[in-house]
């Protein structure tokens, strides 16, 4: 069965390859774990990079999901969002970003923070705000050259522009030939249809994992046209998730792209929160059947991309108005520096410095931490 469920995923899919990445989101900004995860993915080959893209971007994580990154500043206006937010990742438009208001922002906020002798200070504001027009320059192009272009097409554009800048060429080559969008691959409209239908009434079979077990929590799929949910799952209402499905008005949740995969026998690199193993070990207990799901899943926890450059803490600041006076206020993301270290607020602060330090955290696996705020010229 699993062999057929493989040849038919291909079929219908089109994806030859045997592994399927799920690192990616459609990011403003890039997080610096996924040059890791990139690198490591070429190296792995015959593999399909899939943008998860059947999401909405998070107002809470605006600095990776919605504007350009400026490290030290956190532009907290809409006119500054690359992405709507009130609309799935991968169905929206990239929108237009007032960069060249963000940029006179973020130079009113060094102003402000940057705390060092009037010559210094100068030269350290330039270098930051000249790096970040270069940035400018690669977001810009992309939006200008490409008018009505889907907010996923602008993130693979994107990925590939940034690694060329960072000379990461055969990454960027890798990512440009083997990158798709989630929602513009036949998984969703055509073949989990087909596997919900071909599977029924056995072990296997979708309504059974979820009647006979915890592993899909609620809501098992999502309308896209009204935002309804699912939370039920019997026979009476297959025929209507399958043709919703197939009229691409449905969404799986991700623990039914899992099942997917596994029943397809495709391999999975990217957090899987132990689907494949529980889902080994459910088939094993209630069915006595060995299938070797854990053995598909490639990355464990989130050993999926190292952010091998990091800041130390994370005292970044947004710009308030106190008695008609623009102040600093510090506005930090109340988690790990990692969560900030994106490609971005990292080149603004190191310049393109990537690939050596990349070469290097090879060697020694060491992770390189640095101070927000500490601009090395």
């Amino acid at each position: 069965m699993n062999e057929l469920f493989k040849e038919k995923f291909k079929e219908i899919t089109g994806i030859q390859e045997s592994t399927i990445s799920t690192v990616d989101h459609v990011y403003a900004s890039i997080p610096i774990r996924l040059i890791d995860s990139h690198h490591r993915l070429m190296q792995l080959g015959d593999v399909k990079v899939i943008i998860w893209d059947s999401i909405y971007p998070k107002i809470k994580k605006s600095r990776t999901d919605l504007v350009l990154d400026s490290g030290i500043f956190v532009p907290n206006n809409t006119k500054y969002f690359i992405f709507p937010t009130n609309q799935l990742q991968g169905k929206s438009l990239v929108l237009k970003p007032d960069l060249d208001g963000q940029l006179n922002e973020l130079g009113d906020c060094m102003d402000l923070v940057l705390n060092y002798p009037k010559y210094k200070k100068a030269t350290l504001k330039k270098t930051y705000l000249d790096r970040f027009q270069t940035l400018m320059g690669i977001y810009s192009k992309i939006i200008n050259e490409n008018p009505g272009m889907s907010s996923s097409e602008f993130y693979r554009k994107l990925v590939v522009e940034i690694y060329k800048f960072l000379g990461f060429t055969n990454v960027a080559e890798f990512y440009n030939t083997y990158s798709q969008s989630f929602m513009q691959t036949a998984i969703i409209k055509e073949f989990v249809p087909w596997l919900i239908e071909n599977s029924r009434n056995t072990p296997f079979g979708l309504d059974s994992l979820i009647n006979n077990s915890s592993l899909i929590a609620p809501p098992y799929f999502t309308y896209t046209n009204n935002l309804k949910t699912i939370n039920q799952f019997n026979p009476s209402q297959a025929i209507e998730i399958i043709e919703s499905l197939r009229e691409g008005i449905l969404l799986p949740c991700k623990e039914i792209i899992y099942w997917v995969l596994s029943l397809s026998g495709i391999k999975h690199f990217g957090r899987d929160f132990n689907f494949f193993a529980q889902l080994e070990e459910f088939y094993k207990t209630k069915y006595n059947i060995e299938t070797g799901f854990s053995k598909l899943q490639l990355t464990q926890g989130k050993n999926d991309g190292s952010f091998y450059i990091q800041f130390e803490q994370d005292i970044s600041c947004r710009l308030v108005s106190i008695n008609n006076k623009i102040k600093a206020k510090k506005s930090p993301i109340p988690q790990k520096g990692a969560d900030v270290s994106t490609i971005p607020s990292v080149y603004m602060h190191i310049g393109n410095r990537f690939k050596e330090i990349y070469e290097d955290f090879i060697k020694s696996k060491n992770t390189r931490f640095i101070k927000m705020g500490e601009i090395k010229l």
